[in-house]
């Protein structure tokens, strides 16, 4: 390669407005299919590299926006980890791999507690990955009594 890759002339050239524009609308229409994607890549990764999913990593943050968002009802005031109380927000969980790959993801209301997200992860880690014994790893705070207990029945050694 000669340059860097956004300079090769064979490469059409589009506006940056055009072109994100375009990203946003493929987005959108990926999302249409995102349980299937994460599926798919998911067994691909296990092919190319043998991965097994046996300890999961469980995260959660958040997000903020300067500016209305009217057209977001999932944007929300809530505790806001980078000290913004005065924007509307939206909470991220996502479950990845050891080695960073990302089974799944949701976008919550950003008034979501974090105490409330564990159960339905797992709950959709089993029914699109399977029951299996796995490792999970998480902040504390994420736990709750009740989360630990019901983890414990539902997946213990």
């Amino acid at each position: 390669m000669t340059g860097p890759v956004q300079h090769r002339p064979e490469w059409p050239r589009f506006s940056p407005a055009s072109t994100k524009d375009c990203l946003y609308r493929c987005l959108d229409r990926l999302l249409e299919h995102k349980q299937e994607l994460f599926q798919w890549l998911r067994q691909k990764w296990a092919d190319l590299f043998q991965a097994e999913f046996e300890v999961l990593l469980y995260d959660l943050t958040s997000t903020y926006f300067e500016g209305e968002m009217e057209e977001n009802p999932k944007a929300q005031y809530g505790h806001s980890r980078d000290k913004r109380t005065d924007c509307l927000q939206v909470v991220i969980a996502l479950v990845i791999t050891t080695d960073g790959f990302p089974l799944a993801y949701e976008v919550m209301a950003g008034n979501t507690s974090d105490r409330t997200t564990l159960r339905g992860f797992l709950d959709k880690i089993e029914k699109t990955y399977g029951k299996a014994k796995r490792t999970w790893v998480m902040e504390c705070e994420v736990r709750s009594y009740v989360e630990l207990a019901d983890y414990d029945t539902r997946f213990s050694r």
